[in-house]
């Protein structure tokens, strides 16, 4: 038998698999000892396949993506033979990086996990067990509630892009109209309830879905790769669940919050490459429309009002 390390507890009642992306995060995530941090040029996708026994333990394989020159955190992992390094020439984006670890799991859920993101002690037990009740095989993805700092609840429920709420989002006005814009702002929150699109940051999916979609579409680098498989997902007759009866910490923009302008151009490249995918030529057209032009315009106009209060 091998001794499992305290920071790879968590406790479980069913199979799981979770993919994470920096490795770095994953000891805080859970709010046990934190590996030593690394160049955070470096990306990681980990898979943690969870024992089937009902008691404490998690053991790990690990993939490690980088493109360039190696770090000690790999090394500072705890010696155990159910850890598995990977090792990649470069950095394939969240996507791919995903789908690497995704290759390696047997488990019946896969569960992604930003590393700006905690879970607390049930969160994903009690997503296994709604899983798990047969009136629910319907729902191939399901998500939690997200707190911030101040244990506010986060919105970060969607409804999926279409030429309308993209509309909304690039001029502005999804902040006035509610309704209208692609992230659900007239929703609380608050209760349970299926939705088109839970945020990435806290993603738990059926694996035998995962793997007959092929997982995530690797055209996207960063940012819509979640959108676009829940999408899928549904032509496929399921839907995606937000579950308020359990809750986790997210951050926000821990992944890219060091380069805003990085961040901004992924989003909007990716935003171009789902409007490509699955609108119209005419439709595609509006949405290049809108992201190089309305959006510019937009943006411009609310920074000179944002100047213009704080002087008053």
């Amino acid at each position: 038998k091998i001794k499992i390390p305290k920071y790879f507890r968590i406790p479980i009642i069913s199979e799981l698999c979770i993919t994470e992306y920096v490795i770095r995060c994953y000891a805080k995530s859970l709010n046990y000892v934190p590996l030593p941090t690394q160049d955070k040029s470096r990306r990681y996708s980990i898979n943690f396949n969870l024992n089937k026994r009902k008691r404490w333990g998690v053991y790990a394989r690990v993939i490690k993506t980088l493109f360039d020159s190696l770090d000690d955190s790999v090394k500072n992992l705890p010696q155990n033979e159910k850890i598995k390094v990977i090792m990649e020439k470069k950095n394939h984006g969240f996507g791919k990086a995903c789908n690497i670890g995704a290759k390696h799991v047997e488990e019946k859920y896969i569960l992604f996990l930003n590393p700006d993101t905690k879970v607390f002690k049930n969160t994903i037990k009690k997503n296994i067990e709604f899983m798990e009740n047969i009136e629910n095989n319907k729902i191939s993805i399901v998500g939690s509630k997200m707190l911030d700092n101040n244990d506010n609840v986060v919105k970060s429920c969607s409804r999926f892009p279409s030429i309308s709420t993209i509309f909304f989002k690039s001029t502005g006005l999804d902040f006035f109209f509610k309704k209208r814009g692609m992230l659900m702002r007239e929703f609380d929150h608050c209760t349970s309830r299926i939705v088109d699109q839970i945020i990435g940051a806290f993603f738990m999916i059926r694996t035998d879905i995962f793997k007959k979609l092929d997982g995530f579409d690797e055209i996207f680098f960063l940012y819509m790769e979640e959108v676009d498989l829940s999408y899928r997902s549904s032509l496929l007759g399921y839907n995606s669940f937000y579950n308020s009866d359990t809750e986790c910490f997210h951050r926000g923009g821990v992944s890219s919050e060091k380069n805003k302008l990085s961040r901004q151009f992924n989003y909007l490249k990716s935003r171009l490459i789902y409007s490509k995918k699955h609108f119209s030529n005419l439709e595609h057209k509006s949405i290049i429309f809108f992201t190089l032009v309305l959006e510019f315009c937009s943006r411009i106009f609310f920074s000179i009002i944002k100047l213009s209060i704080k002087e008053i």
